[in-house]
């Protein structure tokens, strides 16, 4: 395992903490996260440091303290961005649903790469200006099939959701997981539902306001009924541009 460097001292005067918390600092134009090392599968987490994803920020470097207890991961901070709730909030169905074809491409990227966010939520998403989305926490991530995080312990769509019987981390399982909590996103936010975690449960409870929403044409809804009340999972190849993004862009077009 590599030997890492001790974390430099960093001037108390010129560190800011997020959220005033201790083990999220901002210096210098970078952000540092405080881990223990006892929490973290560091051997992935320096794979990470290698990847360049569009749309995914990784690790630069990993730092240690004298005494070996914390691990200091440090990325680059993002200026000028946005919590990606309080941007949708004010977007229009058409930049909502553009912005998750852009999520939904960079993340079938993300897999042909070897690489499963896994811990998909809105508040691990970062928007600029421009609406270009970044994801901008690894620590509960997967890489070649392997966590960086010791203390993973289940996905929130999993294959027995879709009537299977093995429940486990296989790589089919974590990329089904990923797609299914990117969709689950793309629909609460066309209907204005915002929730941190969202589980099947919460899937198929909003599934019955799909309905009231015109955009929603009987094929969109047909194809969505097949994977939540169906239970038919998608195709590992489908991440759900040409039956739902490209149907509802096509629709937006025509209402405008």
């Amino acid at each position: 395992m590599t030997k890492f460097s001790v974390m430099p001292d960093i001037p108390e005067e010129y560190v800011r903490y997020q959220n005033n918390c201790q083990d999220l600092m901002i210096f210098n134009n970078k952000f540092i996260k405080r881990e223990y090392q006892s929490d973290v599968n560091v051997e992935v987490l320096e794979k990470l440091m290698g990847l360049q994803i569009p749309h995914f920020l990784f690790p630069e470097k990993i730092f240690v303290d004298d005494y070996n207890m914390f691990y200091f991961i440090v990325s680059k901070y993002l200026h000028n961005h946005h919590e990606l709730t309080e941007k949708l909030k004010t977007m229009s169905n058409k930049e909502i649903v553009l912005l998750f074809k852009k999520m939904l491409l960079s993340l079938k990227n993300a897999h042909e790469q070897g690489f499963n966010p896994f811990e998909i939520t809105y508040l691990n998403y970062l928007i600029d200006d421009s609406n270009e989305p970044t994801f901008i926490d690894v620590g509960d991530s997967f890489y070649e099939g392997k966590p960086t995080s010791k203390y993973i312990t289940k996905t929130i769509f999993d294959i027995s959701f879709f009537h299977k019987n093995n429940q486990d981390f296989s790589l089919d399982n974590l990329i089904l997981n990923d797609k299914m909590c990117l969709l689950a996103m793309l629909l609460q936010s066309i209907i204005g539902k915002y929730q941190v975690y969202s589980t099947p449960e919460d899937l198929i409870n909003i599934s019955h306001k799909f309905n009231k929403w015109e955009i929603f044409t009987n094929d969109i809804l047909r194809y969505l009924e097949n994977m939540i009340y169906k239970r038919e999972a998608p195709q590992k190849d489908d991440y759900f541009i040409d039956d739902l993004i490209e149907p509802l862009l096509s629709t937006l077009e025509r209402k405008r």
